[in-house]
């Protein structure tokens, strides 16, 4: 992943690959199962994300800090996990048309 974001190109074959290998020390089948089925809905939608340079490297850098912390350190693997996912969570926020959930949904 390094080099294909060093170079400018997308890795979501390889990404999908880190997290099922994260997946598979659980030992459970479901959680890799619906893992890899978020990947498949994410490989189809992730054109429409607008992924910048800068995102594609704080994927790489989280990785790295995910691959790190799971040695043991739980706070700093949850802290990982959640710096992970905040470059999605912004681009959803940012998304035109995005809808907010009613009040009383």
């Amino acid at each position: 992943m390094d080099e294909r974001a060093a170079r400018g190109e997308a890795f979501i074959e390889q990404d999908r690959e880190f997290h099922l290998l994260l997946m598979e020390p659980l030992g459970n089948e479901l959680v890799t199962q619906l893992t890899a089925a978020f990947w498949d809905v994410h490989a189809i939608v992730a054109h429409t994300l607008d992924a910048t340079p800068e995102s594609v490297r704080e994927t790489v850098e989280a990785h790295h800090a995910i691959v790190t912390a799971a040695a043991g350190d739980v706070a700093a693997f949850t802290r990982a996990i959640a710096a992970h996912y905040a470059p999605i969570q912004r681009r959803l926020q940012e998304e035109p048309g995005r809808q907010e959930p009613a009040a009383d949904a």
